[in-house]
């Protein structure tokens, strides 16, 4: 949550800088990618989860998603740009619902609630963190700066998901 959050604050920034857009074409990529969110959380969830599973969907929304930012970090071009977005609302419209049905599916009924409320405190303070990580790294360090730091944190979230959790 953290990665999609800090991209959203600093799209704006990167789309202005190599790509000159102005408010308006701003707001039709992020049109865009909102309905392209809906798409496939609408129609590919179910179908890619019952392949592969809810833990299965989140790994590979988490690579899509360090795919996509990292490709972005780079964009220079629409050729390349377009592809990043796609790569990364895919990844997102994967991981996040996804998330949420392993955070409740991993716990007792009696623990569901409080797990769910957990986990939105944590993404809360992820939408905070996010974006004000990623506005400090494009200012201080350069535009690719967020956009890798957030997808060494998909791997890193992809790493911790992989560790087999053990009895105690």
């Amino acid at each position: 949550i953290a990665a999609f959050s800090g991209f959203e604050a600093t799209f704006a920034l990167l789309a202005k800088s190599r790509f000159h857009l102005g408010e308006a074409g701003i707001a039709v990529i992020f049109v865009c990618i909102g309905v392209f969110l809906v798409v496939v959380q609408a129609f590919f969830i179910r179908p890619i989860g019952a392949r592969i599973g809810v833990r299965g969907s989140v790994s590979a929304g988490l690579v899509f998603n360090a795919a996509g930012l990292a490709t972005l970090a780079f964009a220079e071009h629409w050729a390349v740009l377009i592809p990043a977005l796609v790569l990364l609302t895919v990844g997102q419209g994967l991981t996040a619902p996804n998330f949420t049905a392993m955070v409740s599916g991993g716990v007792t009924p009696q623990q569901r609630g409080e797990a769910l409320g957990f986990n939105q405190s944590l993404s809360a303070l992820a939408r905070v963190v996010g974006p004000a990580l990623a506005g400090f790294l494009f200012h201080r360090i350069g535009i690719p700066a967020p956009y890798l730091v957030a997808a060494a944190l998909c791997g890193l979230g992809l790493a911790t998901l992989s560790w087999e959790r053990t009895p105690a």
